[in-house]
């Protein structure tokens, strides 16, 4: 029932057009065919209780450029392997990882950390961000699920924080 003197509104509010003749329009999502097999994927999360895999560079898979990539620099995907993650991400699941968007508390990521031995590929994590003071000569700590823990490394140790952007499974 509506008060009187008032119109009744409808059930989806559309905006009006801007002053400047813009107008947003749905634009339409490509099927998982049409989709270019450009992204790459390098490296599989291996389980254990820290999750840690080698990130070496060698490309594992060619896989669909999700649209939230698109023109991006440099994205990549992780294949999940192992439970460290569970049940945020599951084995068999694909991550796709934004190198240049910057990740925050709570955010997922993947993290590298150098390896022991200085001729070896960074260690790299699948987790969550707790706290990211690395840059600053502080610590980088993250978080995973099983079983429930928390990383932490010191600054110098650390080779990069990329943001996971989305996740593709079956």
């Amino acid at each position: 029932m509506q008060a009187k003197g008032q119109e009744e509104l409808p059930s989806v509010y559309v905006p009006p057009p801007h002053d400047d003749g813009f107008v947003a329009r749905a634009i339409p999502i490509p099927t998982q065919a049409q989709m270019p097999r450009t992204l790459p994927v390098y490296g599989l999360a291996q389980g254990g209780d820290d999750g840690a895999f080698e990130m070496n560079g060698s490309v594992l898979d060619y896989v669909e450029m999700p649209p939230a990539l698109a023109g991006t620099k440099n994205p990549y995907g992780v294949y999940v392997s192992g439970e460290s993650m569970s049940p945020r991400y599951e084995p068999g699941w694909l991550l796709h990882v934004h190198p240049h968007k910057p990740a925050r508390p709570g955010d997922n990521v993947v993290v590298q950390i150098r390896a022991r031995d200085e001729h070896s590929p960074p260690l790299a994590y699948v987790k969550v961000l707790v706290s990211d003071h690395h840059k600053s000569g502080g610590k980088l700590i993250v978080r995973q699920f099983n079983p429930d823990k928390k990383l932490v490394w010191e600054g110098q140790e650390v080779v990069s924080v990329h943001k996971i952007v989305g996740v593709a499974h079956e």
